[in-house]
C-alpha cells in the first residue's frame, strides 16, 4: 500500500525584528508591532537580546548563617539579603570567606524590600532604599558601615499643561498620585492674560504650598525660577505671599510697558477651591496695579500642594510581600517597579511603583 506523501518545499530564511516592544496583550493580531509578543513568560529584554530571567547565584566560598527570603546583588561578591523575619544583612566575600553586617533600619521595623540603585558611576557608593513594612523608606550608604536615614517619598507631576486644537488650555494627567504622601505637583502656563490656574482636586489639605515661577529676562536674555511658600491661614479658606525684587523686564518683555515703580509677583492659594492666581504687581506712587504674568514657555508655573487621602498610606504599609520586576534593569533582584500584596485588610489587591 502506497501513502500519499507531501511534496517537498523550498527552504526559506525569516528574519525575526528585534523582540524589544514587550507584551501586547490588548490589541488585534493585526494591530501588534512587529517587535511586540502578544505572550510571553520568564523572559525579559536584556542588552539586545530576548534572553530567559537569570536563575540562582552562588557566592565562590563561606555559608549564609540563616534562612535567605531575598538576596539584592551589587556586584559579584556584595550583596544585601533579608532572612525570613524581615532582618537585613550586608554580605561580603571579597577576603576570601562571607563577611555578615547586620544593617539597622530602626526599632520593630521589618525590612518588606530591598533596592540597590545602580543609577551611581560608583557600584560601591550606590545607595539603597529600604522598604519596610510600617510605609517608612529608608536610605543608607554602602560604604563602611550603613549608615541609615529615612528617605522622603517622591512627590508625583500629576498634571501639566497642554493646548487642546482650539488654543484652549487643559490640564493633562503626567504622573499618579503617591499612595505614600498626600504631596504633589501641577504646573501651568502664564500667557498675559490668565491669573487663575484650577489644580486637578479640590478641597485640598491645609498645609504649606510653594509656586516656583521661571522668569525670561528680555533684556539680559536669560531665565531664572522664583519661589514663594504659601502658610495657610486658618480663619479663612486662602493666603497670600508675594515675591519681591522682580525687574521689570522680566514681567513686562517690552521695556516700554509697566511703568516706573517696584515690582512683585503676588501669589495667592485657595484651598477649598485647589486654585492658584499668580499676578504682577507693581508700586507705583503709593497706588498697586496688577497684571497677568507673560508668556515664557510651557508649564513654567510649578505648584507642590497637599491632598490626604485617608487610608492610602495604610494599604501599602499592611502590604507583607514585594517583589521588583520590569524594566531594563530588572535582573536578579532587580527591576524598577515594586509589586506589593498581601495586606489582610485589602485581600486580593497588588499594588505598584510606577
Amino acid at each position: 500500500m502506497q501513502y500519499p506523501s507531501m511534496r517537498g518545499g523550498a527552504q526559506y530564511r525569516v528574519e525575526i525584528p528585534q523582540l524589544s516592544g514587550g507584551v501586547n496583550m490588548s490589541d488585534l493580531p493585526t494591530q501588534v508591532a512587529d517587535n511586540q509578543l502578544v505572550a510571553l513568560d520568564n523572559m525579559w529584554w536584556y542588552q539586545g537580546a530576548l534572553r530567559t530571567r537569570p536563575g540562582l547565584k552562588k557566592f565562590d566560598k563561606g555559608y549564609v548563617p540563616f534562612s535567605v527570603l531575598s538576596c539584592h546583588y551589587i556586584n559579584d561578591r556584595e550583596a544585601v539579603c533579608v532572612d525570613r523575619d524581615g532582618n537585613a544583612y550586608s554580605i561580603d566575600t571579597h577576603h576570601g570567606g562571607v563577611e555578615l553586617g547586620r544593617i539597622d533600619v530602626g526599632a520593630a521595623a521589618t525590612v518588606l524590600a530591598v533596592k540597590t540603585e545602580q543609577d551611581s558611576d560608583d557600584e560601591d557608593s550606590a545607595p539603597y532604599l529600604f522598604f519596610v513594612d510600617d510605609g517608612r523608606v529608608y536610605q543608607g550608604s554602602a560604604e563602611g558601615t550603613f549608615s541609615m536615614k529615612e528617605a522622603k517619598p517622591y512627590v508625583p507631576w500629576v498634571t501639566v499643561e497642554r493646548r487642546l486644537e482650539d488654543g484652549s488650555p487643559a490640564n493633562v494627567t503626567y504622573e499618579s498620585f503617591n499612595m505614600l504622601t498626600g504631596d504633589f505637583r501641577s504646573s501651568f502656563s502664564t500667557d498675559g492674560e490668565r491669573t487663575d490656574f484650577k489644580m486637578p482636586i479640590e478641597d485640598l489639605t491645609k498645609a504649606a504650598v510653594t509656586v516656583a515661577i521661571r522668569l525670561y529676562n528680555s533684556e539680559t536674555r536669560s531665565m531664572r525660577t522664583v519661589s514663594a511658600t504659601i502658610t495657610p491661614s486658618f480663619d479663612r479658606d486662602y493666603a497670600t505671599a508675594t515675591i519681591q525684587n522682580i525687574e521689570r523686564t522680566e514681567v513686562f518683555p517690552d521695556a516700554t510697558d509697566g511703568g516706573n515703580g517696584t515690582y512683585a509677583i503676588a501669589c495667592t492659594f485657595d484651598w477649598v477651591l485647589g486654585e492658584v492666581t499668580v499676578r504682577t504687581r507693581v508700586t507705583s506712587n503709593g497706588a498697586a496695579y496688577e497684571y497677568p504674568l507673560p508668556t515664557v514657555a510651557s508649564n513654567n508655573v510649578e505648584v507642590t500642594a497637599r491632598k490626604t487621602q485617608e487610608g492610602q498610606k495604610e494599604t501599602i504599609t499592611g502590604m507583607t510581600k514585594a517583589v521588583w520586576f520590569g524594566g531594563a534593569r530588572s535582573g536578579l533582584g532587580g527591576g524598577t517597579r515594586l509589586f506589593l500584596t498581601g495586606n489582610p485588610k485589602k485581600t486580593h489587591l497588588v499594588c505598584w511603583s510606577d
